[in-house]
């Protein structure tokens, strides 16, 4: 797998807010950036946050990197 697929198959697992399953994406001491809103999640304990957070916005939202209410 390529890292493009890798990383388009994590964001489909995200979209599914399959939480569990995207923490399985990163190793223990993985670390997601979220640049939109400037925020980086360390560990198993913070990488599933920005799935649980941004649940309830639109693809469209999420995609954009906008501020959506």
């Amino acid at each position: 797998m390529t890292n493009e697929e890798f990383v388009r198959q994590a964001y489909a697992i995200a979209e599914v807010k399959d939480i569990a399953g995207w923490v399985a994406c990163f190793n223990p001491d993985g670390v997601f950036v979220d640049e939109s809103v400037g925020v980086t999640y360390r560990g198993p304990s913070e990488v599933g946050k920005p799935v649980e957070n941004y649940g309830g916005l639109s693809p469209t939202c999420i995609a954009s990197s906008t501020t959506c209410t």
